[in-house]
């Protein structure tokens, strides 16, 4: 199915993802499987996730995305210097490899998300961030999983909807 941004990868299909993605459904719900779809299932068998923000739930998710297998993370943001550092410890303890941070100050996730190392992206902010920070992503082609709600206003969520469909990208709450 053409897209306004381009078409889907050859062979890409939701069987596709859930293939390459494995057991990831499974541990983490319909969110593990974002990364995957981002590159054609055949590039590579690795989801490469960025995080942002890495408070209690977001560490949560982190560590729940590091215990799935076949997922890196390239890079996290928040704007807590400790919670960051924290956080990239976890992952190069679990992973092997240090992560980018990106945390000086709020805007500062703007740079994650247009990284081309990174497929999808999860965020777990304050609910005032989740809507600039699913469209940012979705604008950069990422796909995206937001912690709820996603939008506060009617208007938010028809940016949601308007960044979806400009992007050709899921945007999952």
């Amino acid at each position: 199915m053409d897209r306004k941004q381009g078409a889907r990868p050859p062979g890409l299909t939701r069987r596709t993802v859930l293939k390459t993605m494995g057991a990831a459904p499974l541990a983490f719900g319909p969110a593990a499987s974002l990364g995957a779809a981002a590159r054609p299932a055949v590039a590579s068998d690795v989801a490469r996730i960025g995080v942002i923000g890495v408070g209690a739930r977001g560490t949560s998710l982190l560590k729940t995305l590091l215990g799935v297998g076949r997922v890196a993370v390239p890079a996290l943001a928040d704007i807590d210097r400790g919670r960051l550092d924290a956080a990239a410890e976890l992952v190069a303890g679990s992973t092997g490899a240090k992560p980018a941070l990106y945390g000086d100050g709020p805007e500062a996730f703007r740079d994650l998300v247009r990284r081309e190392d990174i497929d999808a992206v999860i965020i777990a902010t304050p609910w005032e961030w989740h809507t600039p920070m699913a469209v940012a992503a979705m604008g950069s082609r990422k796909f995206v999983g937001v912690e709820v709600p996603a939008a506060l206003t009617i208007e938010e969520c028809w940016q949601l909807v308007r960044g979806a469909e400009e992007s050709g990208v899921w945007c999952m709450m």
